[in-house]
Formats: structure tokens, sequence, C-alpha cells
């Protein structure tokens, strides 16, 4: 067994199908060095636009990994957003930005 496989079970959103499915399509974890590389890898990175002194204030995101990662994040993250218990980090932290009143891409695209 994968020692990831507890932690990755016991997340919230990620049961018997989405769990699996989570790790196959990662695979080593340990090999991403920072959150960045893992975000990177997934393709859930806000691209660049930038050019002189313009700035893009809102881009897309790079959509660089593999499809079927980033589908089955949004299903770990819809299961997540219907429940919304408030003992789970990531709904604090979504409740923190929305107090903030940051836009929903922008709080959506952090966690």
């Amino acid at each position: 067994m994968v020692p990831q496989y507890p932690v990755v079970m016991e997340m919230r959103g990620a049961g018997d199908s989405l769990g699996p499915q989570l790790m196959a399509d990662i695979r080593d974890v340990t090999r991403f060095v920072h959150r960045g590389s893992i975000t990177s890898f997934a393709g859930v990175d806000p691209g660049s636009n930038q050019s002189g002194t313009h700035e893009a204030q809102s881009v897309r995101t790079s959509k660089s990994g593999p499809p079927e990662l980033r589908k089955v994040l949004f299903l770990v993250m819809d299961c997540l957003l219907k429940t919304m218990p408030q003992d789970n980090p990531v709904c604090r932290f979504m409740d923190k930005k929305r107090a903030e009143s940051k836009p929903y891409l922008v709080y959506m695209a952090e966690v």
C-alpha cells in the first residue's frame, strides 16, 4: 500500500472512487518539492499576462497538466463545497476570503 493512501482517503470529498483516481493521477507525491510544483503539474496555477508595464488583473489557469487530474480535483472540491464543514481548514480559508470580499475565482484558485 502507498504511504499516502490513508491521508488521501481521510480527505473530505475523496471517497472510494475519487481517492484512488486522485492518487493514480498524481502518482508519487514526494517528487513535488513544494505546493507550487504540484499546482503547476495539475495545471491549476494562474497563468501570467504581463508585458512591459502592463500586468493583467485576472488571467486564466495554465491548464498545462492532465485534464483527468483537474476533473478529479474539481469533483473533490465540489463535494467539499456542498457540505461546507466548519471544522475543515479549506472551508475556513474560503470563509476568510469571502469576508475580505475576494471574488469567487480568486479564492478558488488560491485553495
